[in-house]
């Protein structure tokens, strides 16, 4: 019940894999965040997933797929 508490769960594979995930993630992604900053695109996002809204109500409806009823809304 010493040190290796730490290191024990990672004898596991998928220890290992969510480790190198997780590291990659945490690197890439303040690297992403600081490139949308820059380029004035920080609420693009937000606006893409409120444009999605009334096609996934018109999907509900008429009950279609609110996936694909979504993509249209979305994209215009």
């Amino acid at each position: 019940m010493g040190i290796e508490i730490l290191y024990e769960p990672f004898t596991y594979d998928f220890m290992v894999r969510s480790l190198i995930v997780a590291v990659l993630v945490g690197v890439m992604l303040p690297l992403l965040g600081a490139y949308v900053i820059n380029r004035n695109m920080e609420f693009i996002g937000d606006a893409i997933a409120h444009a999605s809204l009334p096609g996934l109500i018109v999907g509900l409806v008429f009950g279609v797929s609110v996936f694909i009823s979504s993509i249209p809304s979305s994209i215009v």
